[in-house]
């Protein structure tokens, strides 16, 4: 039981980490505009283009980076307490969710922080995300003990499906060994825990909340780089 739910806290920490690290690093956007620099770029020979890829690059650097550390902290966390490493399968897929995920929100994060002009607001910003991500993605309370309505508006959402991503391989190993033998009881507690995700009588796949994740990173790339354009002007 343990081993179950340290793996599916963490797998929920690291999901939300993704969100705050990569918004987190878009400060020293906010604080560029805010101070003026912009203007400074203006007249450097620096390309807009290699500006705007500085910033959204280096925001997907400092978001993997301090995920990998939390990732491989949250592991040796759980061995210390009682639970197995993840099997190399595992680790693998986990890790691809990371970078997909640190990849998208990266991307959000970028978009969102074009919007404000001052320290002060993204401060706020980043509380009120910090806070409401943990709620948003079903990290503090599982799905199963929501109602249904409830349960369907926060399954349809990114940071939850971005969560499910990572629950999976993370805690598969504890869930068959709390359900032996049965695959319905599997599928209960998943659906309980946030594990698999269903939209009414709807079961989300994991390659879809895969694909759908890889399009935020697209959309959201792409409207970042274009309002980044407008206010490097």
């Amino acid at each position: 039981m343990n081993f179950f739910i340290n793996s599916w806290i963490f797998a929920g920490i690291l999901a939300i980490t993704t969100v705050t690290t990569s918004l987190a690093a878009m400060q020293v956007f906010v604080a560029d505009r805010a101070s003026g620099k912009f203007k400074d770029f203006a007249v450097s020979p620096i390309s807009r283009s290699k500006i705007i890829i500085g910033y959204l690059g280096s925001t997907f650097i400092i978001s993997l980076g301090m995920t990998t550390v939390a990732f491989g902290l949250g592991e040796l966390y759980i061995v210390a307490n009682g639970g197995n490493w993840l099997t190399l399968h595992h680790a693998i897929n986990s890790y691809g969710v990371v970078v997909l995920l640190c990849a998208a929100f990266s991307a959000l994060a970028s978009f969102c922080a074009t919007f404000i002009k001052s320290i002060a607001a993204f401060a706020s910003l980043s509380v009120i995300i910090g806070t409401s991500t943990g709620f948003l993605a079903a990290v503090y309370v599982p799905v199963g003990s929501l109602s249904k309505g409830v349960t369907n508006v926060i399954n349809v959402l990114p940071f939850s499906q971005a969560t499910a991503l990572l629950r999976e391989p993370f805690t598969q190993q504890s869930v068959e060994t709390l359900t032996p033998h049965s695959t319905e009881a599997v599928t209960k507690v998943n659906e309980f825990y946030g594990i698999s995700l269903k939209v009414g009588n709807y079961t989300l796949d994991p390659i879809m909340l895969a694909v759908t994740t890889a399009g935020i990173f697209i959309l959201f790339t792409a409207a970042a780089i274009w309002r980044m354009n407008r206010r490097l002007k």
